[in-house]
């Protein structure tokens, strides 16, 4: 993928997936409870949002350069997903049984194998020391659906898919009590998330965004994302939205030619989103169950993101940016492998060292990148060098 500010962004998204489960998981950090820290740390639902944009975008990326029938699209995503994703089922297996001394539920392991397993439980829950997992059974989902559009009429069918997604986000507010229907209600509704980064990767010339205006509304998502205006926990109309305020900045992070002379069929700019900011400050204070701390720092950004209007800040924020930019793209090409194979780690070294923070932190970052550098630069190139008979560099999802 040749948009390298994207590549860094899946990089971010990977490390503060990790940031928040080091601090959510380590013995130290469960004595030493900082409401501050954790709030800072605490981005893993913002983060797999970016993940489902990103998957839709590279997605529409790679199906505009390369006409592929419907069964080599779904090789192709296979052979990219299932060797590192077995690879990680295994370790998380070999950790919990030396931790626990047993193996996991036989539920959770056939589920994760088969790509059902929800943090709801509707099929199955997915395993205990990697959660995370999850994620991996809604992405499946959707290159499967995505596979049976590929034809003549893809486009038309897209929009359909998109509208059905819609109507599942209404269903899901109403359970069924009927397992399959509840799950696939559940598949749909997200599937939205995924479709609007499709959608946008096509338009993305066609809107007009500043970088000031596209972090003004992409900090606003830990805010609006923590909001619980229903009973559903993962409420897929809070996740749309979220969604929608990540778009202006995946725009700008895409822009890869001089677009001064660009005609734009729409312009966005602070006033399109000051009335949302003002909306969700009422009902972010008044029905959010967030501790107060939470609150306050979240709905603070926004804020902070305005300082982005002065041009002097504006310059060396972008300066900041591009001087680390190198060290998350590189983060972004093992991302996929580092998501899958951190988590157990962490449980394995909070078991053998419970009171030592630095030894914790020392060997979850050496085993974690150790082992995603090894999957994604030897061992994934190897497995794609005998499907497809092409020795190739680690690529993104």
């Amino acid at each position: 993928m040749k948009f390298k500010h994207l590549e860094a962004l899946r990089g971010l998204a990977a490390f503060l997936v990790f940031i928040n489960h080091i601090q959510g998981s380590l013995p130290y950090f469960e004595k030493h409870q900082n409401l501050f820290l954790r709030a800072f740390c605490a981005w893993g639902s913002e983060s797999v949002i970016v993940f489902f944009i990103l998957s839709g975008v590279v997605i529409h990326h790679v199906s505009v350069k390369s006409l592929d029938t419907p069964a080599l699209f779904l090789k192709k995503r296979l052979v990219r997903l299932l060797p590192i994703y077995f690879i990680a089922l295994l370790l998380v297996e070999l950790i919990y049984w030396i931790v626990e001394h047993r193996w996991d539920e036989s539920n959770s392991i056939i589920g994760s194998v088969f790509f059902v397993a929800t943090l709801q439980g509707l099929l199955t829950r997915p395993l205990t020391f990697n959660p995370v997992i999850w994620s991996l059974s809604f992405e499946m989902f959707f290159y499967v659906v995505y596979t049976l559009t590929i034809g003549k009429n893809q486009q038309y069918l897209l929009k359909w898919w998109f509208g059905v997604s819609l109507v599942a986000i209404g269903f899901s507010y109403f359970k069924t009590d009927i397992i399959l229907v509840d799950y696939l209600v559940l598949m749909f509704s997200f599937s939205s998330l995924w479709l609007v980064g499709y959608f946008f990767y096509g338009q993305r010339d066609k809107i007009k965004v500043n970088l000031p205006l596209a972090v003004f509304a992409a900090s606003m998502v830990p805010s609006l994302s923590r909001l619980q205006i229903s009973s559903n926990y993962y409420d897929p109309t809070i996740y749309l939205i979220s969604t929608l305020m990540w778009m202006p900045l995946f725009i700008v992070a895409l822009k890869s030619v001089d677009d001064s002379k660009r005609i734009y069929l729409l312009k966005l700019n602070h006033f399109h989103y000051l009335p949302l900011y003002i909306i969700l400050l009422f009902i972010s204070f008044k029905f959010s169950k967030s501790l107060m701390v939470t609150k306050v720092t979240y709905n603070i950004l926004p804020c902070l993101a305005l300082l982005l209007l002065i041009p002097q800040f504006c310059k060396f924020t972008v300066a900041l940016l591009l001087s680390v930019e190198k060290y998350f793209i590189f983060i972004g090409t093992i991302s996929y492998a580092l998501y899958l194979v951190h988590k157990p780690f962490i449980h394995l070294l909070s078991h053998y060292y419970p009171n030592s923070l630095f030894a914790d932190l020392v060997f979850i970052i050496a085993l974690s990148f150790g082992t995603s550098i090894f999957l994604e630069f030897w061992f994934q190139p190897r497995i794609r060098n005998f499907f497809f008979k092409s020795y190739m560099k680690p690529r993104a999802i």
